[in-house]
């Protein structure tokens, strides 16, 4: 009897595992197909475009050069990672500096959220269903500019780790 208990509860636990792993992997696919430019919030589903977002990095203390080119800056408790064989570089004049409209680091989850919020709304308008949030930050297209005596430098990143 006790035996059979063990037995049943050994099986439950496989069956709640096997559900986790397969739950994961659904809302991980809506992330498979992201790219640079746009996103998708389901399998299948329409692109979007993602914001762009400049977030400045005033500091040479808070990043990580990697032995294969790629940089993670620390900024404010949150990474963000330029990996040089997929993203772009590019240097900065003066004055196109000045035209950037910087946000804050603070900000950038609140605009994450918001639109989020937006695109799930017209994707239940349009498809009647509500999509999950993605599991990563890949809905805003982020800039880290780093500024230092003589150069301006652009990076593309990706937004990895959030710590609060």
């Amino acid at each position: 009897m006790e035996l059979q208990i063990v037995i049943n509860n050994l099986g439950m636990k496989i069956k709640v595992l096997i559900l986790m792993i397969f739950a994961f992997h659904f809302l991980s696919f809506s992330q498979e197909e992201n790219n640079s430019k746009h996103y998708k919030l389901y399998k299948n589903g329409e692109k979007v475009p993602r914001p762009i977002v400049y977030i400045l990095n005033n500091s040479t203390t808070n990043l990580q050069k990697l032995d294969n080119g790629d940089i993670i800056f620390n900024i404010d408790n949150q990474s963000f990672k330029y990996q040089s064989n997929t993203h772009k570089k590019d240097s900065l004049t003066i004055s196109d500096f000045k035209k950037i409209e910087f946000k804050k680091i603070k900000e950038l989850s609140y605009l994450e959220y918001e639109e989020y919020v937006t695109t799930a709304t017209k994707i239940m308008t349009e498809k009647g269903f509500k999509p999950a949030p993605p599991i990563n930050h890949s809905i805003l297209k982020i800039f880290v500019i780093s500024k230092n005596k003589n150069n301006i430098i652009r990076y593309e990143t990706n937004w990895m780790y959030s710590k609060f």
